[in-house]
């Protein structure tokens, strides 16, 4: 009996030490997730992580769902919703192939992709220029598992080079104007029968 209570106060000194270890361990997970609950919900950027090769939604930032989509029920949004359908094109309006999407590249092939210009269509119908960065995240082993996106509005951009481009092609216009007056000018000057003084 004797040997039978010193095996269950063992057994209950080891068992009271791993509850006390996998307590702890719970509280540090809850203040990493609280930790990164506040990051998301406070970053002027939008944020996306994803996991697996189908790109399941992880997380989102605040300012993401903001931009993605007024309505922050909808199930794209969310944790288990899929990123790959969000319509993202590419700059210039046309449909890019899965394959060269960077959450794809980084999800699939661990490549990091910086400096992305795409273009976000909104659930309301806007268009919105957007600039991407991608990096693929790993587990312990080095094993793809995810990939993290940060990605920012660039419409103020995009609208002051469009307006450059504007002022450029009203600069090169004026100009050749103003070459053809001063030739038209030199023409004159040169007719025949008019003297140096005329």
């Amino acid at each position: 009996i004797r040997s039978l209570l010193t095996e269950g106060s063992v057994i209950s000194k080891s068992l009271q030490k791993v509850n006390l270890q996998l307590l702890n361990r719970q509280r540090e997970n809850e203040e990493g997730r609280a930790l990164l609950t506040a990051l998301l919900d406070n970053v002027p950027e939008g944020i996306t992580i994803t996991g697996g090769p189908e790109l399941r939604i992880i997380a989102n930032s605040r300012q993401a769902i903001e931009w993605i989509e007024a309505d922050p029920d909808h199930p794209n949004l969310k944790s288990g919703g899929i990123a790959q359908e969000l319509v993202v094109k590419n700059i210039d309006g046309s449909t890019p192939d899965a394959e060269h999407m960077p959450l794809h590249r980084a999800s699939r092939y661990g490549e990091s992709t910086k400096g992305a210009q795409l273009m976000l269509e909104r659930s309301d119908g806007r268009k919105m220029p957007i600039e991407m960065s991608v990096n693929p995240f790993r587990d312990e082993s080095g094993k793809i598992i995810g990939a993290v996106s940060c990605w920012r509005d660039i419409t103020e951009r995009k609208q002051a080079e469009h307006h450059l481009r504007l002022i450029s092609r009203e600069l090169t216009h004026r100009a050749k104007n103003l070459l053809t007056v001063i030739l038209g000018i030199a023409k004159q000057t040169t007719q025949p029968g008019m003297s140096i003084e005329e």
